[in-house]
């Protein structure tokens, strides 16, 4: 395999917890143990974390720029290094957590050595772009390629309409036009929504949708037996913003226990409502809570920030989980992939992407209101034990296409050749008899022959 030398120009990924984030920490570390030169230019903002991080990964200081910090891991016997720029950066609006960074054209073109080098950076730095520019026509065969995992646009159109600003549509401009006129050698995204989005200013488009199978992979099998055990978990997890319409998950879940209490059929069935994360929009939700869903404010769990591993851990402990997402404004919605790798069944809005990666009452139930999704998930309590173990197989073995492995090695082909591999994952016949015991599937099989 060619060796890589590649930069990656990010936001402070080690303190910032995010998809985004965590995808980059986890494809940085497989490109290092693929031994590819790399170099991470990035941006701290609490010092005694930027410590934390050097020392666990045993990097050593480098003299230099006195504005820069950097530090170089090379493991004995190996080809493998890291090196980590530190440079200075700015706290962005509404998210406080985020400092991005700041450059200029002499402290990236002193770190090219042959001009043959890959940057990867993100997309929405568009003070990046002349400087980028820059070392383009300076170094002919550079590599340049923004990534862009969020629909900014649908944003500022939805969501923070009055930061809509012409300076902010011309920065897409600006990027359609450097992408078309191939200064910009493609682009990074996530979801195919977005591989559309960019589809008219170039054909160099990576997808990379992925999930951590190496942390989301203990399915717990469930009866769903309501006579057994009649709480059921309702589970939202992912940024507490307005953008993520975190008001429908509380306005559906209050629809929930209204109808499973008010119906006698149902009414001893009863509710817990998970909410794991944190963000700027947390207090406005708990002011929300006091004021119009005081009857199911005892019933609401706020868990804070978790990592991957506590998330998965928590998953592990609730029973009778369900998924529910309502936000519209994904490119792909990474947390809920994450919940049915554990065998979570996902109730999700119909969204602009939602019909790309699931189908309704297959692999996850799609609703478009508050009737639809009593009617889903009516349905899926009445539904038998075969039936709720099928469905969850078809989810997790939906979700399997996404295997971060997978797209990891598909993303190094793509940036040594612009090759994509199409893996098609699945789980099979032999995978279900482990996934759900020989024994279960026998007597369900029995249940088939009898119908």
């Amino acid at each position: 395999m060619n060796k890589l030398k590649i930069f990656f120009i990010l936001h402070n990924i080690y303190e910032s917890t995010n998809g985004v984030s965590n995808k980059y920490i986890k494809f940085i570390n497989y490109l290092i143990n693929l031994s590819h030169d790399i170099t991470l230019i990035t941006t701290f903002k609490n010092k005694n974390i930027m410590n934390e991080i050097i020392n666990t990964m045993n990097l050593s200081k480098r003299s230099g720029d006195k504005e820069l910090f950097s530090g170089t891991l090379v493991e004995e016997n190996t080809n493998k290094s890291l090196n980590i720029i530190k440079v200075n950066g700015l706290n962005i609006p509404f998210y406080k957590e985020i400092k991005i960074p700041t450059l200029n054209f002499d402290k990236i073109n002193n770190l090219i050595e042959n001009g043959n080098e890959i940057i990867i950076f993100n997309g929405e730095f568009i003070w990046l772009y002349d400087i980028l520019k820059k070392l383009k026509l300076k170094y002919k065969n550079i590599r340049l390629y923004p990534t862009m995992h969020t629909d900014y646009e649908y944003y500022l159109n939805n969501t923070y309409t009055k930061f809509n600003l012409l300076s902010n549509l011309n920065h897409f401009n600006h990027l359609n036009n450097y992408l078309e006129t191939k200064i910009f050698n493609g682009i990074i995204v996530t979801g195919k929504k977005m591989v559309l989005k960019y589809s008219d200013f170039t054909q160099s488009i990576f997808n990379a949708n992925e999930v951590d199978l190496t942390t989301f992979n203990i399915i717990k099998n469930e009866t769903y037996n309501i006579e057994l055990d009649n709480v059921f978990n309702i589970i939202y997890c992912g940024r507490i913003s307005k953008e993520k319409n975190i008001d429908e998950f509380l306005e559906y879940s209050y629809e929930l226990y209204n109808f499973f209490n008010d119906v006698k059929e149902y009414s001893k069935i009863d509710f817990v409502f998970n909410i794991i994360g944190d963000g700027p929009y947390l207090e406005n939700i708990k002011n929300i809570i006091d004021i119009q869903y005081k009857e199911i404010k005892d019933k609401i769990i706020f868990y804070g920030n978790l990592s991957g591993v506590e998330i998965n851990s928590l998953y592990q402990k609730l029973n009778n989980r369900i998924f529910l997402f309502t936000s519209n404004s994904e490119t792909f919605g990474k947390t809920p992939v994450e919940a049915i790798a554990t065998g979570i069944p996902l109730f999700i809005k119909h969204s602009d992407v939602s019909d790309d990666i699931y189908i309704s009452k297959k692999n996850a139930f799609i609703f478009y209101n508050k009737e639809e999704l009593i009617e889903h998930f009516t349905f899926f309590i009445k539904m038998n034990s075969l039936e709720k173990q099928l469905f969850i197989t078809n989810s997790i073995n939906n979700i399997k296409k996404y295997d971060q492995s997978i797209i990891f090695n598909d993303w190094v082909d793509f940036l040594i050749n612009g090759k994509i591999n199409k893996d098609k994952s699945k789980i099979n016949f032999f995978d279900m008899l482990t996934l759900f015991g020989i024994s279960k599937f026998v007597n369900c099989s029995g249940m088939i022959a009898g119908d």
